[in-house]
Formats: C-alpha cells, sequence, structure tokens
C-alpha cells in the first residue's frame, strides 16, 4: 500500500513487504521498555459530560477536584510539597490492569498496579465494557503449492519507527497472540521509552492519571488535554481565558488545559504528540481513552505517524491544509498551546509554540489526511471545509479519491454510538464522502423541501450488533454501545442500512472503534486506489461530523463536538479486508433483529 504499513502478519508476503521499507533518514536509539510505575497515592480525572461518550445531548458538568539533531533536554521542575488529589471518592475499577511489562534497564516489573480512578458517568459505563478477543479469519493462500517466502523478523514495536504512517490494532489481555497474526500495540509501545521522552502532549475523552503517569519517567513535561470540568467552565463562560493548571507531587512537571466547550458539547478527540531526545516527533491519532480498560480489555486502533528533524536546506513546512497545518490548529483550538506557554515559563522544552511544528520537523513523507470538528456554528464554505464531514470531502480529493455522486461508492460504517438519522444528513455525508465539493455545493442548491424527500443512499451501512448477537456474547462489552429504542422507531429511520458483524462478533461483540471504510466500486471511474478508511474518534453521528443546512451560496455547518481522525488509501481490496475490524461485507439485518438498545441493561 503506497505510502503505508498495515503489519498483517510476522511471515509471508506483506511481512517482508513492510520489512523492507527504507529505513527512517534518523538512527533510532535502542528502545528500553516501560518504567517504574510512580508511588501515586491519588487520583486526578479529567471530568466530562455526564451522558454517553460522543452524544451531544444537554449535559451534566461534574466538578473535578540525515543527522540527528539532538534536541535540549527539558529540566525538571522541583516537586510540590503535597501530593495531587480529589475531594472525591474514588472509585475502583476491577480486573482492568493492564498485562506486564519489562522494567527499564532489565529491572523486574510485576506489572502496572491496579489504580482506582475517579471516572465520570459515562467513563464508568465505559469500565464494564469487557470484549472477549475478535477471531478475525485468517486470509487463505491462493497457491498452496508455491513454496514458503523468506520472512523477516520483524524488531519489537517500541524500537520500531513509522515515517509512512501506520494502522495497528490495541492489544487485549484476552487475544494474544491475535488470530489473524496482526501485530498488536500497548501504550508502552506508543510511547517508546520514557527516558528519551522529552515532551508529551496527551488528549483524551477520559483519563486514569495514576495508570497513565506510571508510563512515564518522573520529571517529564506532560500536557493533559481533557474535557472541563464545573469550575473550568464556568471560568471560561465568565471570560477567564484558556484554563491551565499544574498537577500536583509526583506529576509536577504536568499541567492540564481544556478546550472552550459550550453546554451541551462534548470533547471527545484521542490523540498524542510526542518528541523525543533524538529529534524524533511521533503523533498519534486513537480510538482508545486514557484507562486501563481501553488498553487491555477493549481492541481499539491507534494511526501512529513519525516526522524527524528537517535538514538544512530543506523545506519543511505543510502547505495548505496539509497534516502539520491542521496539527497545529488542533492543537491551538484545544488549548494544547497554553500549556505549552505554561511550562515553557518553568522549564527547557523542545517544542517552545505550536508554530514550531511546521517549521522544525520535515511532514514531506506523510500522505494521510487529518480530518478534525471543532465546536461550533460555521456559516462561510472557507471555514465549513476545515470541519466535519466537509473536511473528509476535501482529504479524500487530496488523496486523489474523487469520484461521482452516481458511482459505485460502499460505506461501512462502525461506531459506538447511533445518531438521530434523517435522509438529509445521510446524503449530506454521502456526498461528502465521494470527494468533489462541486457535488456538495450542488447537494445545498436544492431546496430544503426536496432534500428532506430524497431517499436513503444505497451504498452506505451502518454496522451495529444486533441483540441477538450481544446475548450470544453474554453481553460482554455491552455497555459500550448505545441506541435507543426511540431513535430506532423514529419515523424514516433508515433500518434497511443497519448490518451486523458475522459470526465472528459473537467472539468479540462490537469493538468501541470508530472506522469507516470507503470501497469504491469497479465501474469504468475507479481512481487510483480501491478505497479508503477513516479512523479516529467520530461516531457515525451528524453531532460528530456536523450537519449541513442552508443553501449553496449562505451555508451552515453546525458542530456539537471536539473530534479527530485520519484518512488513509487502500491500494487494493485484500488491505480493505485486512484493516477492517468486521468480517465483510456485514450480514443485513433480518426481518426479526433489533439493535442492541442499553435501556434496561443489568449486567
Amino acid at each position: 500500500m503506497s505510502g503505508f504499513e498495515i503489519y498483517a502478519s510476522q511471515s509471508g508476503d506483506r511481512a517482508a513487504r513492510a520489512s523492507s521499507l527504507p529505513p527512517p533518514p534518523h538512527k533510532s536509539r535502542s528502545i528500553a521498555a516501560l518504567s517504574m510505575p510512580l508511588p501515586l497515592d491519588e487520583t486526578w480525572l479529567g471530568s466530562v459530560a455526564n451522558g454517553q461518550e460522543g452524544e451531544s445531548e444537554a449535559l451534566e458538568i461534574h466538578d473535578d477536584s540525515s543527522a540527528t539533531s539532538a534536541l535540549p533536554k527539558p529540566k525538571a521542575p522541583a516537586s510540590a510539597d503535597s501530593p495531587f488529589g480529589s475531594s472525591q471518592r474514588p472509585i475502583l475499577i476491577e480486573d482492568d490492569s493492564p498485562p506486564p511489562s519489562p522494567a527499564i534497564q532489565g529491572s523486574p516489573v510485576p506489572g502496572i498496579a491496579q489504580t482506582p480512578a475517579v471516572l465520570p458517568p459515562s467513563s464508568q459505563l465505559e469500565s464494564a465494557r469487557l470484549s472477549p478477543p475478535r477471531q478475525k479469519r485468517r486470509l487463505a493462500h491462493t497457491n498452496d503449492s508455491a513454496p514458503p517466502k523468506r520472512s523477516r523478523t520483524l524488531p519489537p514495536l517500541s524500537s520500531r519507527t513509522f515515517p509512512r504512517g501506520a494502522i495497528l490494532p490495541t492489544h487485549t489481555t484476552h487475544g494474544s497472540p491475535r488470530a489473524d497474526g496482526r501485530d498488536a500495540v500497548r501504550l508502552a509501545d506508543v510511547l517508546g521509552p520514557p527516558a528519551e521522552l522529552q515532551l508529551a502532549i496527551v488528549a483524551s475523552f477520559g483519563y486514569d492519571p495514576a495508570w497513565l503517569g506510571a508510563h512515564f519517567a518522573r520529571g517529564t513535561p506532560v500536557v493533559a488535554v481533557s474535557p472541563a470540568g464545573r469550575e473550568a467552565r464556568a471560568s471560561a463562560k465568565a471570560g477567564g481565558g484558556p484554563v491551565v493548571e499544574r498537577l500536583r507531587a509526583p506529576l509536577g512537571s504536568w499541567v492540564r488545559t481544556c478546550p472552550e466547550v459550550g453546554f451541551g458539547g462534548c470533547f471527545h478527540m484521542k490523540y498524542m504528540v510526542l518528541v523525543y531526545e533524538s529529534g524524533r516527533l511521533r503523533v498519534v491519532v486513537s480510538t482508545a481513552n486514557l484507562l486501563p480498560i481501553d488498553w487491555s480489555d477493549l481492541e481499539n486502533a491507534v494511526f501512529i505517524q513519525d516526522v524527524f528533524p528537517v535538514s538544512p536546506g530543506r523545506s519543511s513546512t505543510s502547505k495548505g491544509n496539509g497534516f502539520a497545518t491542521i496539527l497545529q490548529t488542533v492543537l491551538l483550538k484545544t488549548n494544547a498551546g497554553a500549556g505549552l506557554e505554561f511550562l515553557s515559563k518553568s522549564m527547557d522544552l523542545p517544542i517552545k509554540d505550536v508554530s514550531d511544528i511546521s517549521t522544525m520537523w520535515d511532514w514531506n513523507q506523510v500522505k494521510a489526511e487529518l480530518v478534525p470538528s471543532f465546536i461550533g456554528k460555521w456559516q462561510d464554505w472557507k471555514t465549513i471545509k476545515e470541519n466535519g464531514h466537509p473536511r473528509l470531502m476535501h482529504a479524500v480529493q487530496s488523496l486523489g479519491l474523487t469520484i461521482p455522486t452516481n458511482a459505485q461508492l460502499k460505506l461501512e460504517c462502525q461506531g459506538s454510538s447511533i445518531g438521530v438519522y434523517t435522509t438529509q444528513w445521510f446524503n449530506q455525508f454521502y456526498t461528502s464522502a465521494c470527494g468533489d465539493p462541486s457535488a456538495l455545493t450542488s447537494h445545498l442548491g436544492i431546496p430544503e423541501p426536496q432534500r428532506k424527500k430524497l431517499a436513503y443512499p444505497a451504498g452506505i451501512s451502518v454496522v451495529f450488533p444486533t441483540q441477538q448477537t450481544v446475548n450470544d456474547a453474554e453481553r460482554r462489552g455491552a455497555t459500550s454501545m448505545f441506541c435507543t429504542r426511540k431513535k430506532w422507531k423514529a419515523r424514516n429511520f433508515p433500518r434497511e442500512a443497519f448490518g451486523t458483524r458475522g459470526a465472528e462478533a459473537v467472539a468479540s461483540l462490537c469493538t468501541p472503534r470508530q472506522m469507516i471504510l470507503a470501497e469504491i466500486g469497479s465501474d469504468g471511474v475507479r481512481p487510483s486506489a480501491s478505497g479508503w478508511v477513516y479512523l479516529g474518534s467520530h461516531n457515525f453521528t451528524s453531532a460528530a461530523w456536523g450537519n449541513l443546512s442552508g443553501t449553496s451560496n449562505l451555508p451552515v455547518l453546525n458542530i456539537n463536538n471536539f473530534e479527530l481522525g485520519v484518512v488513509i488509501p487502500m491500494q487494493t481490496q485484500q488491505e480493505l479486508e485486512e484493516i477492517s475490524a468486521w468480517e465483510r461485507p456485514p450480514r443485513k439485518y433480518g426481518p426479526g433483529d433489533l439493535p442492541w438498545f442499553k435501556e434496561g441493561l443489568s449486567l
């Protein structure tokens, strides 16, 4: 696959192809393993909205109390005298401890200790999600008589770099090794050796800071972006500016910052920006919260992109709506920039300002497209195309995958939340997914009464488990899925668009992974690739992707959530099959099938 690495197997031609990729222009340092857990006595957790993750209903907010150019090593601040903590009583998460990891310099570590975490209401629901391993089918070899190809032993995931980008599933305690042979990453693999990490910016809907803090060396500067609690929201409403607060010892080198989220909105992004002593910068876009359960019991996925310091005389800036430019905008709009500014007053950081990201690193090998959603009401095409599903449209266009809206485009959309679906929204999303801005403008030129009467596009499938599937799986992971009877029974709801995972779903149920697969039909209009895949925090809802209204001359895009994802091309049908989180095609609901409803759930 052009420009991207998908590790489907440790052997065979795909593994050989992955291992034969040219090395990055900078020599990586040897990788140590996970650091010793920090002696955290109490926990801190950024409060989030009361309600399900990624929803947009009215919310109740609860308080939270080629040469390697090495960058300067940050200086740790003096430790605070008293430990940080919360006035709330911790809620114990049971059986969520991650699997054991080796220690730095070979020290024996029995594993990260189980740590109480103060969870928001929706994260309490997440803590009940226990998904067994997903037994994904093995791809059959078409020629059994062919001689076996030489396989190369790949280095450990924690020591690999991904200059061309890679999507990898997360490790689960129930499914190791994976039945499909794909590599699976732990959080320690994503972060790399703690001693070499100079700076981390991490963003998540939910946190367990004690568990997360055990993955970092003491004194490492960390900017943690999280949903705002009541005090932070009140301060923002009063015009107090970005909320930035330093955490207490032992996380005295951490600051917490909160984006400005209006009442009824949700901060749902999950990303990381990591800077290492070697000069390498890593960008991670994930479907996983920074909670133990999301990295042990539930299978999620991460996109990893490594970039290296710019060489003398080489252009570094990503132009237009390039990856680095959009990443910089994300950091500014989520107030990560304010956190950097706060830390830089007392620490020597490798990044002083978010603008450094565009100028200090070489982004020329990056092929992926970032797709953010920013909360707000956007009223001109210039800003509309930078958000939500119109941004998805421009990402598809930038990848050279634009097709006519009357061509054969199949979309398979999986998420953990089912939205309020209408024919207007399905049609505008499908039009954007085709990657043609003129088609979206023309669509909005149709009078609204006529748009309401349009049929649902036949090319969209919504992947969501049935009640029978959930019951057959003994309801494991059931609290991670959100669909209500009211939505399902709504007039003109697209029930015929729903499909469920195959027989493998009985074993693994529905992962919380937000993913969209787009397969371009072979009808004479196929571009250079077979399709594309979206991976990120967006559920398949208008709250996440935005709802477009108005006219072609006066468009309006309303977005309720902060979201972030990535789009990459899939060159072949096989790559689409291998990257999928479900058996393809999804099985259509039968006459007696109903989606899983969470009402009245008692586990």
